[in-house]
């Protein structure tokens, strides 16, 4: 059977959008301008729209009808029961791979990052600098759990190789 122009415009439009709201509440929730500007201009919705939100840290989720300014958020469900939490540790690599490490580990169902400070690490993070680089690893955890439809976000931290034995008791470790 030869499928039509018509037919592959309602199956596109047929696909569920998902959002990641931090702090997630049933009710109508205020939307802020970069959000909004997302969800009316960017993915062209319109109002009336339902839509699935979810929260990267708890992995509550609901669906929600977006109008202009505003979203109205539907009862929680809670997040999915694990058997076991998967933890990932990783020397402090040089350049952008650990960057890609974030993204490839959160695609794959990590639940912890842990980047490990060895001593023959060449990259060192200290002062403003490890602040930057942890906001800059969760932004992208972010998206690639948005990317691959994800309900939560990794954790990620930075610490000592004492540090991470301490934090692999009684987890499933890569």
């Amino acid at each position: 059977m030869r499928s039509t122009q018509y037919e592959v415009l309602t199956l596109v439009e047929a696909a569920v959008k998902r959002l990641g709201l931090r702090g997630l509440e049933s009710g109508v929730r205020p939307l802020d301008a970069p959000t909004d500007h997302y969800l009316g201009i960017v993915l062209r919705l319109r109002a009336g729209t339902e839509l699935e939100v979810y929260d990267p840290e708890t992995g509550a989720a609901a669906m929600a009808k977006w109008t202009p300014g505003a979203l109205e958020v539907g009862p929680l469900t809670p997040p999915l029961p694990t058997k076991f939490r998967t933890l990932w540790f990783q020397g402090l690599a040089k350049g952008d791979k650990n960057d890609n490490v974030v993204q490839d580990a959160t695609e794959l169902g990590v639940d912890e990052i842990h980047f490990v400070e060895m001593d023959r690490s060449i990259t060192k993070l200290e002062g403003p600098k490890r602040a930057q680089r942890i906001e800059r690893w969760v932004k992208i955890a972010e998206s690639a759990s948005a990317q691959s439809k994800r309900r939560t976000t990794p954790a990620i931290r930075v610490c000592s190789f004492e540090e991470a034995l301490i934090h692999s008791k009684g987890a499933h470790c890569c």
